[in-house]
């Protein structure tokens, strides 16, 4: 069975996806969010989207188009990046809310990933987190989550029906 599901992991994005196609729709829309601790007090959230729905997004968001043919034009335009995502992806841990703050830019051919650090208490108990970034635009939006304190970690999904979660790690 896991090598069967190793098998299906890997085929996933080549098979269902149609990215690219002349109008710039595809079949899926999701993105990757990974949260992590990345020291004793802070952490890493990665957010992976394709580049033509973030861009829509952000021209819904602050009327300006993101072409985003560059890592420069992500740290040009990282006040907007923020704004939105601090908008639409809010993280309380042990009841307190986390901002976000963005680091840098990866363009990965049809994607993009946001890299923002954020402070956050030494010991996560409570975590919480509303996720509903490019479900203004895409109803069928579903953004995967994997959350991890450096010890435990969590992976589930959010969608327009269910657009927060909120769990605990063990102490």
């Amino acid at each position: 069975m896991p090598v069967w599901f190793s098998i299906m992991a890997i085929m996933l994005p080549t098979t269902i996806v149609d990215v690219g196609a002349e109008d710039d729709i595809h079949a899926v829309y999701i993105s990757v969010v990974e949260i992590g601790r990345a020291s004793n007090e802070n952490a890493t959230v990665k957010i992976k989207v394709f580049t033509n729905d973030i861009s829509d997004a952000l021209f819904n968001y602050g009327q300006k188009r993101f072409k985003f043919s560059d890592a420069q034009e992500c740290a040009v335009d990282a006040q907007t990046i923020t704004g939105y995502f601090n908008d639409h992806l809010k993280i309380f841990i042990n009841g307190d809310p986390v901002s976000i703050s963005f680091e840098s830019c990866e363009l990965n051919g049809e994607s993009v990933w946001f890299i923002f650090k954020a402070e956050t208490p030494t010991g996560w108990h409570e975590f919480k987190v509303e996720g509903d970034h490019l479900m203004e635009l895409f109803p069928t939006q579903v953004n995967i989550f994997s959350i991890s304190d450096g010890v435990n970690k969590k992976m589930f999904k959010l969608t327009s029906t269910q657009k927060e979660l909120t769990f605990n790690f063990p102490n």
